[in-house]
């Protein structure tokens, strides 16, 4: 992926709608070194740095509390020793914390310390997060030497963190998937694609493979020849076609051609069902982009429209590129009676829908 401007990073990390995670691999943290448990239980003790709501550490400790005997047991350990869970009420402590290298990030574990560490914002449910968190923890009692994708889906999957019914994962259609290597990306480039399929990726072996086959995939390390007995193609596949058989992928259609992309958007304003986003593209090659509520909602300084260039590819694709971006953006479009959807990017896995503004 290119690498993104200063003002892209942090609006794209403003998007996400699950915080990024990861192993800690920090030493211990100096911040904490004079820092006195706000609460201790048998199993879990809480630290805060920054102002924390007395009612998020509540809920964040009956979440733990409520999860961990199920998480344990589905992982086969038998007990583990006390868990640290320390909470930043802000991006300041925790980039103090953490350095620049790692707050990107809104959530890490340190297996060796057997801690979590986490970052309370208000567009994540900071108690779903502390609880995969621990699940990272419990996973890592078993190996935690597995790749990406396995320690992501399987913290995912004993969340419990289902995906509803499919219709949101646009990186899935009959003709296309993400394959383990694509999920494998470090979180470093912001590819969440394994935040929205991770749980179905837990789910396919063990419904194809049996419960048994996920620890044992775990324990080789995410070696599915020596867990499964299928090569890893068989495997991709045979996710692929569970996913489709399961859950209900949009019907889009195909993706325009060039011909159809000038018919249907030239000279046209679309804008998302939430109002949030607006472009229209102009006749003259030019395209313009608003988005009124991001200042509102995230902080950035006002710029409600920006302009750029637009060319179509001879795919169909739409490409678009502007001042604000370092690199042309390619995206596939299809079009159904209603809605105009567009693919995210490819560190994403959600549909974009659009509406035709009359």
């Amino acid at each position: 992926m290119r690498r993104l401007s200063r003002a892209q990073s942090r609006l794209f990390c403003a998007l996400l709608v699950i915080g990024l995670c990861g192993q800690a691999r920090s030493s211990e943290l100096s911040v904490w070194e004079s820092a006195k448990p706000e609460n201790l239980s048998e199993h879990f003790r809480y630290y805060t740095a920054g102002y924390v709501p007395n009612e998020v550490m509540e809920n964040l400790s009956s979440g733990l509390i409520e999860n961990r005997e199920r998480i344990l047991a589905s992982m086969g350990v038998a007990e583990m020793p006390q868990v640290g869970v320390k909470v930043f009420g802000d991006f300041e402590s925790f980039s103090e914390a953490f350095g620049p290298g790692l707050a990107g990030g809104r959530a890490f574990v340190n297996p060796d310390k057997n801690e979590v560490y986490v970052l309370n914002v208000s567009w994540t449910d900071i108690t779903k997060t502390t609880v995969h968190e621990f699940a990272h923890l419990v996973v890592a009692m078993v190996n935690r030497n597995i790749p990406r994708w396995l320690w992501e889906s399987s913290a995912i999957y004993e969340t419990q963190e289902t995906i509803g019914d499919g219709s949101t994962l646009s990186c899935i259609t009959p003709s296309q998937y993400p394959t383990l290597e694509d999920l494998n990306k470090s979180h470093t480039t912001y590819d969440v694609k394994v935040y929205r399929v991770g749980y179905t990726l837990i789910e396919y072996v063990v419904s194809e493979f049996g419960d048994d086959a996920r620890l044992n995939l775990i324990r080789s390390g995410g070696n599915i020849q020596e867990a499964l007995g299928v090569t890893t193609t068989v495997f991709e596949d045979g996710w692929h076609k569970f996913v489709l058989n399961n859950y209900r992928i949009p019907d889009v259609g195909v993706a325009l051609n060039k011909q159809q992309v000038h018919a249907t958007m030239l000279g046209n304003t679309f804008t998302t069902s939430d109002d949030r986003y607006r472009f229209s593209i102009n006749s003259d090659g030019s395209i313009d982009f608003s988005s009124p509520l991001t200042p509102r909602f995230f902080g950035l300084p006002d710029a409600p429209s920006q302009r750029g260039q637009w060319t179509v590819s001879p795919q169909g694709e739409v490409c678009v590129s502007s001042a604000d971006f370092d690199a042309t953006a390619c995206i596939s479009w299809y079009l159904d009676e209603d809605n105009l959807y567009r693919q995210t990017l490819e560190t994403d896995c959600k549909w974009f829908v659009w509406r035709l503004d009359e």
